[in-house]
């Protein structure tokens, strides 16, 4: 048995089209639990939930477990910024 997946919508931003998670879809699933690949970055459309704390917030609100996974990359970045910080 694997995971269910639920597509991704396609939206129109900067002239170009983008696939983004689709908050409206997994609501009407009413999972137990959601796994959202990286819930922040990759939402750039102007969708009523376009912000990752938005997003994950409306789903615990409904009962759903919320899980993300994270790119590497972007806490590598954060890192140096750390590190960069004067004291």
């Amino acid at each position: 048995m694997g995971l269910e997946a639920i597509p991704l919508r396609s939206v129109e931003y900067g002239g170009i089209v983008l696939e983004e998670f689709d908050i409206d879809a997994v609501i009407a699933r009413k999972p137990a639990v959601v796994l959202v690949d990286e819930i922040g970055p990759h939402q750039r459309s102007r969708q009523r939930h376009s912000k990752g704390t938005r997003t994950w917030k409306k789903l615990l609100a409904r009962g759903i477990e919320v899980y993300t996974a994270v790119n590497i990359q972007h806490l590598e970045s954060q890192v140096m910024l750390w590190h960069k910080s004067p004291g």
